[in-house]
Parts: C-alpha cells; sequence; structure tokens
C-alpha cells in the first residue's frame, strides 16, 4: 500500500497491510492502527511527523527521509529499521517483542524501555546508538551493540543485559 500524503486515523481501526505500508507524509492517530504484522516505511523527502500513540510491527525510515517521532509514546514489536534521520522529541520508544535495530544511520532516543518477556539486539557494527534513558524491565534482554552505547541519563536494569564486546 503507498500513501503519497498524510495518514490520519481518526476514529475506529486502520488495519495496515501485511507487508509494507510505504508512507510519504505525515501519521496521525488519534484511533486505533492494528499493524497485521507488516512494516511502516517512511520515505517522504520533508520531514514527516508522528502523533498519536502507536504500536508499529516493524518501522523504516529511509534514507534521505526524516521522522519526527511523538512525544508520548511508540511501541515496536519488530525490526527498527533507520537509513536515515529520526528525531525523538523527548518521547519514549518501547520494544514490545523480539526487536532488532538496523539501518546505516545512527539512532538517537530520549526513552528506551525493552519490556518484560521482549528482547532487544542493538544495532550492527558501524552505527552507535545514543539513549538518554534505558530501561530493560525484569525478564528482557538487551544485547547492546558491537561499537558504542551512549546513555546519557537513567539507566534501569532488571532484566539482562549483554555488552556484546562494545563500549558503554
Amino acid at each position: 500500500m503507498i500513501i503519497v500524503g498524510d495518514l490520519n486515523i481518526s476514529a475506529g481501526t486502520f488495519t495496515g497491510p501485511a507487508d509494507t505500508l510505504k508512507l510519504a507524509g505525515n501519521w496521525s492517530n488519534s484511533g486505533t492502527f492494528t499493524h497485521n504484522s507488516g512494516v511502516v516505511n517512511f520515505n517522504g523527502p520533508p520531514t514527516q511527523s508522528i502523533t498519536g500513540p502507536t504500536d508499529f510491527n516493524s518501522f523504516d525510515i529511509d534514507a534521505g527521509s526524516t521522522v519526527a517521532a511523538p512525544s508520548g509514546n511508540m511501541s515496536l514489536a519488530g525490526l527498527w529499521v533507520n537509513d536515515g534521520t529520526f528525531t525523538h522529541n523527548g518521547g519514549t520508544v518501547t520494544f514490545n517483542g523480539t526487536s532488532s535495530i538496523l539501518g546505516s544511520s545512527e539512532n538517537t532516543f530520549y526513552n528506551i524501555i525493552v519490556n518484560s518477556g521482549n528482547t532487544l539486539v542493538g544495532p550492527a557494527t558501524g552505527t552507535d546508538m545514543i539513549v538518554t534513558n534505558l530501561t530493560i524491565s525484569s525478564g528482557a534482554n538487551f544485547t547492546a551493540a558491537a561499537d558504542t552505547l551512549k546513555v546519557a541519563g537513567d539507566w534501569d536494569n532488571t532484566g539482562g543485559f549483554t555488552h556484546n564486546s562494545g563500549v558503554v
């Protein structure tokens, strides 16, 4: 599914495709988004904003694209792929599945929460990960990047952490 403008979920439920929803505009959600185990790909040339809490399965930012996150919460159950620019806006990204951070761009988050029973694997070699506050819940696991993980604020770890021979 390709949407060249904005996607506005103002009421009711919008079920995404099981494969990829390509969005060139802004994302606004004040209704219900069902991810259907698909990917939401942000591919617009101007800065694309996300408003409203949204549960994504997989989240993909194309090279040359910039995505401004909500100042509240967004969650992710699958892959985070960033080949563009992600602006955190002081918001929280909650990982609720077996998730990996991929892509060629540095990833800067404000708050990351890895929920209980879930796993997050940091980015591959060559891309640093910067987070202000990191929470690894009891029963959750986080494997850091093989490069550098920078934590500027609080680190709350009641789960499992693997350094992956990287620098913290």
